[in-house]
């Protein structure tokens, strides 16, 4: 929670700086020059904190999640669930004998890549299905979906629009488009990592028309 406030409190000194103008006849005018680069630092910086922020809540639930899993004793369904994948696969495969090992190849190397998260080629051995390796596929897929929603939730509250800089890397007042911003929720909750090439690919792209005004 503590993280959160801190997020929040950048993000209301961020909307300060956007807001911040210099008083002219004609009306108030925006602030230009370093000031309009510290806005843009500010905001990668708020989106790294908040994808940082998320990775973290998603931990505690997981901790959370595998304590109920314990006490409630949640291991039954999943091993109910590994043995209907398991028949699944099995009437998928009869249907499949007389197809070529080759044909076979990229679906059992798909099977082990998603379910088993294993890497490389198909070995030929026999895929083994467990009611823990269920589990672990399913709150992977369920822990990208809670961060991608969570992240839109947290784009949207701190007014986080990254593709505005895309759209126009030469401005130097950052913008917020309430109709692309859960892009930048997306890519907030895929984790640190995609918002960090996120950042590296825009701050590029600024430095490539800087160097064409120049």
């Amino acid at each position: 929670m503590s993280a959160l406030f801190h997020a929040g409190v950048q993000d209301s000194l961020l909307m300060m700086s956007v807001q911040d103008s210099v008083l002219a006849p004609g009306g108030p005018v925006p602030a230009e020059g370093p000031a309009g680069l510290t806005e843009v630092t500010v905001l990668f910086t708020l989106a790294l904190a908040l994808s940082l922020v998320i990775e973290r809540i998603l931990e505690i639930l997981k901790a959370f999640y595998d304590l109920l899993d314990s006490r409630l004793d949640w291991h039954r369904d999943w091993t109910s669930r590994a043995k209907r994948l398991r028949d699944f696969l099995e009437r998928r495969l009869r249907l499949s004998q007389h197809v070529s090992v080759e044909r076979l190849k990229p679906i059992l190397d798909q099977f082990s890549d998603r379910l088993l998260n294993g890497q490389g080629t198909y070995p030929g051995t026999l895929p083994v299905i467990s009611g823990d390796l269920v589990r672990a596929a399913w709150l992977r897929v369920g822990a990208k979906v809670a961060g991608v929603l969570i992240g839109i939730g947290l784009a949207y509250l701190c007014r986080v629009d990254l593709m505005s800089i895309w759209q126009n890397p030469e401005a130097d007042q950052v913008m917020f488009d309430p109709r692309q911003a859960w892009l930048s929720g997306v890519a907030i909750g895929l984790g640190s990592g995609v918002v960090h090439k996120l950042i590296t690919t825009l701050e590029r792209k600024r430095d490539e028309h800087a160097a064409k005004r120049s």
